[in-house]
C-alpha cells in the first residue's frame, strides 16, 4: 500500500549508575535511583543516585544504615523515607534517616542466600528471584509500600499512616512474586507458579483483611515466562509488564538473571490485549523487538509518552559474557523509551495498491504506548486491496486513530471494507465532516468491522 503505520520507540542512555550492587528502584519522579552499592570504601546496603538532567553530574548518597550479607532491602517507599528489610524470618520497615527499625513482623522466608551483585535471592530448590520487587502506592488507607517476602504467594504491607507491617495473601499461596506495580491506589502483582506468570491485584481500601484477586485481562491472564518488572498507567487503564523472552524460568538454566533478555509489552487491563514493544533499526529500513537483560524496574511518566527502564544491559549492548557475570561486572543503566505520534495534515494518499489489505494506509498494533495517529483534512482516494481495506485498514489499535475532516473516497476492496477496514480492538474516531464515499467492495464498500470486543 501507500503508508504502513506501526509503533516503535527510540531509546536513549541517559543514565549509568554508580557501583554493582543490586538495582532496587526507579522514584516515581524519576529523578532516583536506588540502589545496593559502595560509597568510598564505606559499605552500605541502600544507595539513592540522582538521574542527571541538562549535563548536570549523578550525586549519590547513603541513605540507609550498614547492613549485613544476611540482610536485603526489598522495599524502598517512593520517598525514599522507609525500606523494608528482609532478615531471616523478620521483616522490618526502618528509617533511611536514623536506621532505627520503625515496626517489624514475623514472616515464613524459605531458606535463600543473597547475592546482591546478581540481584537475586537463590534457594536450595536452584531457583533464582529477584530483590527488587517493591512498589509503592496512595490510597485512602494511606500510603503504601510492598515487598516479597519469596514466601508461597505472600507479600508484605507497610502503611506510613499507621506504621504498621501486614501480610498479604497472593495467588492462592502458591508461586513466588516476581513483580509488583501500582497505581491509583490499586497493585498490581505477578506470581509465578509451575511454569506461568499471573497479574493478581490488590486494594488496600478493602479494610484490613483485604487479600488479593486474580485479574481477569479479557481472559489472557497467562504468560508463558517470568514477569520481571510492572508498571502502571497513570490512569490505571493499562500496564506495562517486562516479560522474560526466553522459555526457562529462573533457575533452570543455572545462570541466574543475566542469562534471560526481557520484552516489553503493554497490555490492557480491561480487554487483555498486548503489543510488544519494538524500536527502531538505524541499520535497516524496519524495527525489531525491545530487549534489554537483567530489567529491574520501570517507570512511565506521567503523560505515557515516555518508558524508563533500570536494567543490567541496554537494547544496544551484546550478551554479557559468563566470566563477567561471576565476577560482577555489572553496570546498571538507565534507559528512555520514547513514542511517538503520528500526523498529517493536507495531504493526499491515491492511486496505490495492496496484495493483502491497506491499499491506502495500513495501521497495525499502535499500542496505549504510543501517542496516537491523527489524521487531518487528509483524502485517501482511488486506492486498492486485494483483500481488505481499499482506503484505511486499521488492525489491533489500543491508542485512537482520529480522522478530522478527512474523505476516503472512490477506493476499491475485493473483499470487504472499501473504504475503511477495522478489525480487532481498534479505536477509530471519525469526527469534523469526515466522509467515507463512493467506494466499492464485494461486502461492506463504505467501512467493515470485524471481531470489535469494545466500541465508543
Amino acid at each position: 500500500g501507500g503508508l504502513i503505520v506501526t509503533t516503535a520507540t527510540r531509546h536513549r542512555l541517559v543514565h549509568v549508575a554508580n557501583g554493582t550492587g543490586a538495582p532496587l528502584q526507579i522514584s516515581r519522579d524519576g529523578q532516583y535511583v536506588y540502589t545496593r552499592g559502595t560509597i568510598g570504601r564505606e559499605e552500605v546496603n541502600l544507595v539513592r543516585q540522582t538521574v542527571p538532567t541538562g549535563g548536570a553530574a549523578a550525586s549519590s548518597t547513603a541513605v540507609a544504615r550498614n547492613m549485613t550479607e544476611q540482610e536485603a532491602v526489598v522495599g524502598v517507599s517512593d520517598d525514599g523515607s522507609v525500606c523494608l528489610v528482609l532478615s531471616g524470618g523478620t521483616m522490618e520497615a526502618v528509617s533511611t534517616a536514623s536506621g532505627d527499625a520503625i515496626a517489624n513482623l514475623s514472616v515464613q522466608v524459605p531458606a535463600a542466600t543473597v547475592d546482591f551483585v546478581s540481584a537475586t535471592i537463590a534457594f536450595a530448590s536452584g531457583a533464582q528471584f529477584p530483590v527488587h520487587t517493591r512498589s509503592t502506592a496512595s490510597a485512602a488507607a494511606g500510603p503504601m509500600t510492598y515487598a516479597s517476602t519469596f514466601a508461597m504467594g505472600r507479600i508484605v504491607a507497610f502503611n506510613a499512616s499507621s506504621s504498621t507491617l501486614s501480610e498479604v495473601s497472593c495467588g492462592d499461596d502458591e508461586g513466588v512474586v516476581t513483580a509488583m506495580g501500582a497505581e491509583m491506589g490499586k497493585l498490581y502483582v505477578a506470581v509465578y507458579f509451575d511454569g506461568r506468570s499471573k497479574i493478581w491485584s490488590y486494594d488496600p481500601r478493602g479494610g484490613p483483611n483485604s487479600t488479593c484477586t486474580l485479574e481477569d485481562l479479557g481472559g489472557k491472564n497467562q504468560f508463558s515466562n517470568t514477569i520481571r518488572a510492572i508498571a502502571v498507567s497513570k490512569d490505571g487503564l493499562y500496564l506495562v509488564v517486562a516479560v522474560d523472552s526466553g522459555s526457562g524460568a529462573f533457575g533452570e538454566s543455572g545462570a541466574g538473571l543475566a542469562d534471560d533478555a526481557q520484552t516489553i509489552s503493554v497490555i490492557s487491563i480491561k480487554s487483555g490485549e498486548a503489543n510488544q514493544m519494538t524500536q527502531f533499526d538505524d541499520s535497516t529500513t524496519g524495527s525489531r523487538t525491545v530487549a534489554l537483560r537483567n530489567v529491574a524496574a520501570l517507570s512511565l511518566d506521567p503523560m505515557g509518552s515516555s518508558l524508563t527502564v533500570l536494567s543490567n544491559l541496554g537494547p544496544w549492548d551484546p550478551v554479557v559474557s559468563n566470566a563477567a557475570k561471576v565476577s560482577g561486572t555489572y553496570t546498571w543503566i538507565l534507559t528512555k523509551l520514547d513514542s511517538f505520534a503520528i500526523e498529517a495534515e493536507d495531504s493526499a494518499i491515491s492511486g496505490n495498491t495492496a496484495s493483502l489489505s491497506g491499499g491506502g494506509v495500513s495501521m497495525e498494533q499502535i499500542d496505549l504506548f504510543s501517542q496516537g495517529v491523527l489524521f487531518r483534512r487528509v483524502t485517501a482516494d482511488r486506492n486498492s486491496a486485494e483483500l481488505s481495506g481499499g482506503g484505511l485498514y486499521v488492525e489491533d489499535c489500543e491508542t485512537p486513530v482520529v480522522l478530522e475532516g478527512c474523505h476516503v473516497l472512490q477506493n476499491t476492496a475485493g473483499r470487504r471494507g472499501g473504504g475503511i477496514e477495522v478489525q480487532y480492538t481498534a479505536h477509530l474516531h471519525m469526527n469534523r465532516h469526515t466522509s467515507v464515499a463512493d467506494n466499492d467492495a464485494l461486502y461492506a464498500p463504505g467501512l467493515h468491522f470485524s471481531s470489535i470486543q469494545y466500541a465508543d
